[in-house]
């Protein structure tokens, strides 16, 4: 069984504006920090080629033995998933649902949530600190506690600039 992320969206969604921070992370490249891991270059949806942002709907994967299912974000999507395997690329489908969720006036019109424990979500938050310009304070990063999922989504809601 593999690794999976998980979404569900309310039908309005739009991904306009959460598009400028989406792009910038697409656009990171490798690697800088990461707690657990180097910043990877992201693919295309088939795990070569560049990721496809067009305003509308987001798709990478990583790169080479770092790819896994491609992960497809859109306005349309309602229920989602993507299978990362825990690969490299995961801290990025969990830092772009979280980029979305920043954008929107009601939290709940986007849920996610993953096999592991909330615990897993940290490196996709240090992306979106790098991305939002704010600082995550140590003891979050270093936290190996769970979470429960309202505390990750006040977490998630203290990077708003």
């Amino acid at each position: 069984m593999s690794y999976t992320v998980y979404w569900n969206t309310s039908p309005r969604l739009s991904l306009v504006d959460a598009a400028p921070d989406l792009q910038q992370l697409i656009d990171l490249g490798p690697p800088l920090h990461s707690r657990t891991r180097p910043r990877v270059a992201l693919a295309g949806p088939t795990g070569s080629g560049l990721p496809v942002f067009d305003g509308c709907r987001l798709q990478f994967n990583g790169t080479g033995h770092d790819a896994h299912e491609s992960f497809s974000f859109g306005s349309d999507d309602g229920f989602g998933f993507c299978k990362t395997d825990k690969k490299p690329y995961d801290a990025y489908v969990k830092a772009a649902l979280m980029l979305v969720q920043l954008t929107l006036d009601d939290p709940d019109e986007l849920r996610m949530s993953c096999d592991g424990s909330q615990s897993d979500w940290v490196d996709g938050m240090i992306l979106v600190a790098e991305i939002r310009g704010s600082l995550i304070p140590q003891d979050v990063v270093l936290s190996q506690e769970v979470m429960t999922p309202m505390e990750l989504q006040e977490m998630v809601h203290s990077f708003h600039v």
